[in-house]
């Protein structure tokens, strides 16, 4: 499709007010939020509160204010086993006693893996192109088999693919596509119910990302949205969304989004936003009503565009480790629980009754 045609398209379909209140939650059937902190704020001995400052259990609350979904980060074999199969196996176990849906990245990577970093597992360095095959094969059917997931991401925020550089989608050679397959058929071999998601970060280049991998055989498009990463007009996630589920006939989600209740901080660790310019105003301000006002916003154009779901990322990051610490939470702003661990009105909006 010509470039012309996407910007007209979008043109014509994003012109929904952002300002409409949401009335009927249910037609959203994916609620999630991105737990994976959790094990370490809960090791930390955090205590999260409920708005008028009560002790709460965390996953028996999250589950009262109507999320449905959890999604969890995975690494293959992290330095500190943050992240691990065994964390995230456990976590998954009290999940499943709440009642969650399970949604799981596959970050095919030791750490992080986004746009900028795709790094391969250090066992897997040195692995001819076959081997690393089988590897994400075997790699991904143990994980599928251990962790039983409605939702599976074959790697995260894949805009120039993954497992660098063997798998970078930039370097046309084919790899890209064959890791994805191994995957993917992994995935469908062990447990043919699990919804697969190919995940890219932005709306600049979604468009063509999705029509390059249409062949695959997977079921979800998700993407993430950030304001000070991705832009300012929410109309435009709300086009591309329509645009891609018209075009492409598969699910759409939004895989990652979050916003600040605050610009003030809480530890000595640089926050991620903390600027107005990285803020969509007059619109939304970084206050406990303008976050919650976002969320809603977030949820009514995946009501627009008919979205699977939406996913509100880190959630529980809050500074955790004293405020003088430099290695604390550059999320604390933009966690769904305050500077005094409360819950901020935020949250509410999960709530499909």
């Amino acid at each position: 499709m010509r470039l012309s045609l996407i910007i007209f398209l979008l043109a014509c379909i994003s012109c929904t007010k952002n300002d409409q209140v949401y009335e009927n939650k249910a037609e959203v059937p994916v609620r999630a939020v991105d737990l994976s902190f959790l094990p370490q704020m809960q090791d930390a001995g955090f205590n999260y509160k409920d708005a008028l400052g009560n002790p709460v259990s965390m996953l028996p609350f999250l589950s009262e204010k109507g999320v449905n979904s959890v999604r969890i980060r995975l690494w293959h074999t992290p330095a500190d086993q943050r992240s691990s199969l065994n964390e995230v196996s456990t976590l998954v176990q009290a999940l499943r006693a709440e009642g969650f849906q399970i949604w799981i990245t596959l970050h095919y990577s030791d750490t992080w893996a986004d746009p900028g970093h795709q790094s391969k597992p250090a066992l897997w360095e040195g692995h001819s192109d076959a081997t690393l095959r089988d590897s994400v094969a075997n790699y991904t059917t143990r994980v599928v088999r251990a962790l039983e997931p409605e939702i599976i991401q074959i790697g995260n925020e894949i805009n120039d693919g993954f497992l660098w550089p063997t798998g970078r989608r930039s370097f046309i050679t084919g790899a890209f596509h064959d890791l994805l397959k191994a995957g993917i058929e992994a995935v469908r071999s062990e447990s043919p119910e699990t919804k697969i998601m190919l995940h890219y970060a932005g709306l600049s280049g979604a468009f063509e990302f999705y029509e390059e991998l249409n062949s695959l055989d997977y079921d979800i498009m998700g993407l993430s949205y950030y304001p000070m990463w991705h832009g300012s007009e929410l109309n435009d996630l709300r086009g591309m969304g329509i645009l891609l589920k018209s075009e492409f006939q598969r699910d759409f989600m939004v895989a990652e989004f979050a916003y600040p209740f605050t610009l003030e901080w809480a530890d000595w660790t640089n926050n991620i936003v903390g600027l107005p310019e990285q803020l969509i105003l007059p619109a939304f301000p970084a206050t406990p009503e303008g976050q919650k006002e976002y969320v809603q916003a977030i949820e009514q154009l995946c009501r627009d565009a008919q979205a699977m779901g939406f996913c509100y990322w880190a959630p529980d990051w809050v500074a955790f480790d004293g405020p003088e610490s430099t290695n604390g939470s550059p999320w604390e702003n933009q966690a769904l629980f305050d500077f005094e661990g409360k819950s901020t009105p935020a949250l509410n909006v999960f709530d499909a009754d």
